[in-house]
């Protein structure tokens, strides 16, 4: 068994390693070769000084980079942070060394207090039995330990493995990297400067030099990676083992996703229905328009109850784990960001500020970089338009000889096999500029310089997303709006769909698959035998090379998969239908490919699912729109009332705008009613917030 080892107060102080769910090594530096022998040796002095034990891997044969395998074995240093981290954990004990489940005071309040734990939901019970790990009380943590520590002394005799285990892998996790990102750069010994070439200036007396923030800074470090451990089920249901792991920024995707596959049920139900109807219909245009707005209806009310009530589970979740806003705040910090000195009004101390009107330059400069790769894309699309056919001679954006293409008798007829083709190309084009956009992002998201990582990642997130919905449905858009044919969107909605879910299934389930395959050796191999430190090192080595873990992508589908089904409800019923069920084959191949195709993530606090609430929130707005105008103006409405009537009577074109308007008036009263009624918390919630605030006063 492995053990490491602690220096507390000049005894040695064992804890399991591998019991507490710690590898060999915790985390690994891939640093630049263009590091100096002086600089190396510097870093890794500053790792051990601070506690670490480390492991430097310079053989290019083996790495690319310098990688340095770093481990954290100080039982006391892991406990004092953890009080940092404000990490909350069930309490055995009141922090004034009472019961928690026992009720001090009269008999009557004895009893008054049983009468409402009774009546309190379990969820307020329990998470009033937790409370933000203190070391001076941390027996007050572990059960069936009558005395109480008072100070920050510790004795050989107390249970250091008890105290370990009681935390999280991710949360041990979350500990060693607050404890590495706490490392300085001493910014006054002249040998420091000297080494690393530091430049001083009037304003680093109050600057931080973090040496992780630096090495980023000085593009010396490439990666700091945490290293993956064995014992993660391969399960998406079970998200609350995914936090344990791998975070609660990871996990709050996974619960996100179930929740939008069960919540597709629904929407599935009625396309199914739909579609069960007119095949038994004989007449159908009629029927069809009727079920239509029907479908209509229920997918903007179905949009906006899915929203309502996701944040009510998502504010539950985020309850659960006491992902506050302070805390959040707290360890929200960008390492470059770069401000003018300034003092803080309200702490009344020196602090790095954004420079006045210099934000809106970098803005300006980060859109104009964009501008070409927009333009192109643009090109692109109307190019696309004019092979699909959709562009009339008299445009402007016209092109002869790509439009001849889907002239009636030619290659790309509508009618032949063939006439698919330019929509696969399309969704294949506009993901190779996806990725040159992506890159672009980073580079111009750095220039806004951004002081928090929640401002950044949202900055990203309006470059990427954008830019996709803006490929993705402006040729939808413009088929089914512009020139209102309801047939060629269809069409359209259809190809585009399929396309983006099978390759969705090859990337999510079929690489995952064969990346799983090829790592059961592995598995088996690290069950049959305890790995030497050389193999160990040999094997994290060879999990350096897997691509650094992104869920963006997988947001970004559901997202526009959430935009088929609600802006395009009447032009494609059964996409309820297709989503859930390339969700549920989805759904299990994403913890392999978190397991086996990523490299482990730093877990992060969350307090939602950031940024992607909005957009969702903003395509269930617009779908109220774009479902009202698709009813207005389909080619099944102007059948229904007769299309000689509908072109040549103005009277029929009115009776279609007063249908649009009712329709439109009463889904929005309805929309109004369930935003106003339904609460974004959920009654526990609110209970427990004020029983909070209560206990405080």
């Amino acid at each position: 068994m492995h053990h490491s080892r602690s220096l507390v107060f000049g005894k040695v102080v064992p804890f399991d390693r591998e019991h507490a769910g710690l590898g060999q090594f915790d985390f690994a530096f891939e640093l630049k070769r263009s590091l100096s022998t002086p600089q190396l040796d510097l870093i890794q002095s500053l790792f051990r000084v601070n506690g670490f034990r480390c492991e430097l891997i310079n053989d290019k044969k083996l790495h690319s980079h310098y990688v340095l395998f770093i481990a954290y074995d100080n039982a006391l240093g892991i406990l004092k942070q953890a009080e940092k981290e404000h990490i909350f954990k069930k309490k055995y004990k009141d922090l004034n060394g009472s019961q928690s489940l026992e009720s001090p005071g009269s008999k009557l309040r004895a009893l008054l207090r049983r009468k409402t734990s009774e009546k309190l939901n379990p969820m307020v019970s329990e998470l009033e039995q937790t409370a933000s790990f203190i070391f001076a009380k941390r027996r007050n943590f572990i059960p069936n330990k009558t005395d109480v520590p008072t100070s920050d002394e510790i004795s050989e005799d107390e249970p250091i493995q008890d105290y370990i285990e009681i935390f999280t892998q991710s949360e041990l996790v979350r500990i060693i990297w607050s404890l590495i990102q706490s490392i300085q750069l001493n910014n006054t010994d002249s040998s420091v400067l000297e080494i690393f070439k530091i430049q001083k200036n009037e304003e680093d007396e109050f600057a931080t030099h973090r040496l992780v923030d630096f090495l980023m800074r000085e593009d010396l470090l490439e990666a700091a990676t945490p290293l993956h451990t064995q014992g993660i089920e391969n399960s998406t249901d079970n998200t609350d083992k995914i936090a344990d792991y791998y975070g609660h920024n990871v996990s709050i995707y996974f619960k996100f996703m179930n929740f939008y596959t069960k919540w597709l049920i629904v929407p599935a139900i009625f396309g199914i229905l739909r579609q069960i109807i007119l095949f038994f219909d004989p007449q159908g245009e009629i029927v069809a328009f009727e079920l239509d707005t029907l479908y209509c209806i229920m997918i903007v009310i179905w949009a906006t109850l899915f929203i309502k009530y996701w944040r009510q589970t998502s504010s539950g979740i985020c309850t659960k784990w006491n992902a506050s806003g302070s805390r959040f705040k707290a360890s929200d910090t960008r390492f470059d960001f770069k401000g003018v000195l300034g003092i803080n009004l309200v702490t009344e101390l020196p602090e790095f500020q954004h420079g006045g009107g210099r934000r809106a330059k970098l803005y300006l400069k980060s859109f104009l970089a964009h501008l070409p790769l927009m333009a192109v894309s643009a090109t692109l699309v109307i190019l696309f338009l004019n092979v699909l056919g959709y562009i009339d001679s008299h445009h402007w954006v016209y092109v002869e000889p790509l439009s001849r293409l889907a002239q009636k008798g030619a290659i790309l007829d509508k009618n032949t096999e063939w006439a698919y083709i330019p929509t696969i190309l399309q969704s294949l084009t506009m993901n190779i500029l996806a990725i040159y956009n992506k890159k672009l992002a980073a580079i111009t998201t750095r220039w806004e310089n951004h002081r928090t990582n929640t401002a950044f990642n949202n900055a990203m997130i309006f470059k990427r997303f954008f830019f996709e919905i803006i490929n993705t449905f402006t040729p939808l858009l413009y088929i089914g709006f512009w020139r209102l044919e309801l047939g060629a969107l269809r069409d359209e909605l259809f190809a585009l769909y399929t396309t983006d879910e099978i390759r969705r299934l090859v990337t999510e389930m079929l690489i995952p698959y064969v990346q799983k395959r090829l790592a059961t050796p592995l598995a088996k191999k690290d069950k049959e035998k305890k790995l030497t430190q050389e193999e160990f090192i040999q094997e994290k080595l060879k999990e350096l090379d897997l691509a650094e873990y992104d869920n963006y992508d997988d947001y970004l589908e559901m997202i526009i998969q959430f935009g088929y089904i609600t802006i395009f409800a009447t032009a494609f019923p059964l996409s309820g239908v297709f989503s859930l069920v390339f969700n549920y084959l989805e759904k299990n191949s994403d913890s392999i490919k978190l397991k086996h195709g990523y490299r482990r993530p730093i877990p992060t606090i969350v307090n939602g699912i950031g940024s992607w609430q909005s957009w969702i929130n903003f395509m269930s707005h617009i779908c109220l729109v774009t479902n009202t105008i698709l009813i207005a103006y389909s080619s099944t409405l102007k059948n229904a009332v007769g299309d000689e009537a509908f072109k040549n009577d103005e009277c029929e074109q009115y009776k279609l705008l007063v249908i649009a308007f009712f329709v439109e008036h009463l889904v929005f009263v309805a929309v109004y009613i369930i935003r106003k009624k339904v609460k974004n918390d959920p009654s526990w919630v609110t209970v427990y917030k004020q029983r909070s605030v209560r206990a405080l006063q």
